[in-house]
């Protein structure tokens, strides 16, 4: 995969595969989520980042995101996907809701590098607008997760 660069345990996520994870919905037939996912209105929701963050512990990281503020906003557009999708059928997550753009997965990391690193990392400031949700299917690879668009849906309201 192009882009992909891996220092000290840490594998960057290539930016081309950088978005914004709402909802996971796991190894399922996409269809009833894309019929399902038709059914979501919601004006475009503004969004900023929060902190970066190590899942699921610190002590033993597996993924470096970068964690988004969740407001009354995201939080509703969160609510409907969830209300569509167990309407079609789809069991709700039982994690809370952790909107997160994956910056790089981990495997055996330097601990006194990440630690350095995390200290380094600068999130963008301000707030950015989503205007569209993307269903994406993620097939895990040896070189990471590839991550494809199967449908695009617009929030228009």
């Amino acid at each position: 995969m192009e882009g992909r660069v891996e220092i000290a345990g840490i594998r960057w996520t290539p930016p081309e595969q950088l978005h914004l994870t709402l909802r996971f919905i796991g190894s399922i037939n996409p269809s009833p989520v894309k019929e399902a996912l038709l059914k979501v209105t919601s004006p475009p929701v503004a969004i900023s980042f929060e902190r970066v963050h190590l899942f699921p512990r610190s002590s033993r990281p597996r993924v470096l995101a970068a964690t988004v503020l969740i407001t009354p906003e995201l939080q509703t557009l969160h609510a409907r996907i969830e209300t569509a999708l167990e309407q079609a059928g789809i069991d709700r997550e039982g994690r809370p809701f952790r909107p997160h753009v994956t910056l790089a997965r981990c495997k055996d990391p330097d601990p006194d590098k990440l630690k350095w690193l995390l200290g380094t990392i600068a999130l963008p400031a301000g707030a950015y607008d989503i205007d569209t949700l993307h269903l994406f299917e993620s097939k895990l690879h040896p070189e990471g997760a590839r991550h494809t668009v199967l449908e695009t849906y617009q929030l228009d309201g």
